[in-house]
C-alpha cells in the first residue's frame, strides 16, 4: 500500500452539513467528545478530523472501524492489523496518514518560536542548524513536525524526550523511517514512515461541498 496522507480544511464544513457530519461519525465516543467541546471552532475541528479519519480508513479497505489503543495509547484498528493510521490537526487543518506499516503524521500552523522550547526539544546539533537558517520559524516547524511524527509513528509520544534524537534533514536519526513533507495553505505537514517517499498528499472535502471548495483546500 502506498502511503497516503489526506487533508481537510474543516472551515469548509458548513453549518448546514454539521448535523449530517455528526450523525455520520462511526464512533460514539467521538460524537460525545464533539458535544463536550466549548467552542464552535473546536467542535468543527474534532468533527472534521473524525470524518476525515473514517474516510481514510474506508479508502484503505477497512470494513470494521472499531478502534483500540496500544500500551502507550496510540489508537489502532481492532480488526485490521494490516492497516496503520495516524491523525493530527492544527488550526482548521486536519490530516490523516494511512499505510500498511507504522506511520505517524503531524501538522502545525506557523507560530512564534519560544527560545525556551527550542532549548528543551532540540539537540545541540539541531540548534546549530536552526541558527544558520534564513527563516527560523519555518525551519523550527520543519524539525518539530519531524520529531512529533516520528514519536507518533513509534507510539512513544513524549514519553521519549524530543531532544534525545536528531531529525536533521541531512542526517535524520538513524532509524529506518523516512519523512515526507509538504506545506499546505501555510500549514506544514510531515509524514514519518518507512518508505515515506511514496507518500501521496490528497485533499478531501465532506460530501456535498462544491467542487471548487474541494479544489481550494
Amino acid at each position: 500500500m502506498a502511503v497516503k496522507c489526506y487533508y481537510f480544511d474543516v472551515s469548509t464544513l458548513t453549518e448546514a452539513q454539521y448535523g449530517a457530519a455528526l450523525a455520520a461519525l462511526p464512533w460514539e465516543e467521538r460524537r460525545q467528545r464533539v458535544g463536550r467541546l466549548l467552542t464552535a471552532e473546536a467542535r468543527r475541528l474534532c468533527l472534521g478530523a473524525g470524518e476525515l479519519l473514517a474516510f481514510a480508513l474506508g479508502q484503505a479497505g477497512a470494513t470494521d472501524l472499531t478502534l483500540q489503543r496500544g500500551p502507550q495509547g496510540k489508537p489502532a484498528l481492532a480488526h485490521h492489523s494490516d492497516i496503520h493510521f495516524n491523525l493530527s490537526h492544527s488550526g482548521t487543518m486536519a490530516v490523516c496518514a494511512v499505510a500498511d506499516r507504522a506511520v505517524g503524521v503531524d501538522v502545525e500552523q506557523p507560530r512564534e518560536i519560544r527560545e525556551a522550547l527550542v532549548r528543551r526539544v532540540l539537540t545541540a546539533e539541531e540548534q546549530a542548524w536552526l541558527t544558520a537558517q534564513p527563516d527560523r520559524e519555518a525551519a523550527f516547524l520543519r524539525l518539530w513536525t519531524r520529531k512529533e511524527s516520528f514519536l507518533k509513528r513509534t507510539g512513544e509520544g513524549f514519553s521519549r524526550a524530543p531532544d534525545s534524537f536528531s531529525v536533521l534533514p541531512q542526517a535524520e536519526d538513524g532509524s529506518p523511517a523516512g519523512f515526507a513533507e509538504k506545506v499546505i495553505a501555510d500549514y506544514r505537514v510531515c509524514v514519518c514512515c518507512e518508505g515515506a517517499e511514496t507518500t501521496q498528499f490528497l485533499p478531501w472535502a465532506f460530501p456535498g461541498l462544491p467542487t471548487e471548495a474541494q479544489a481550494d483546500i
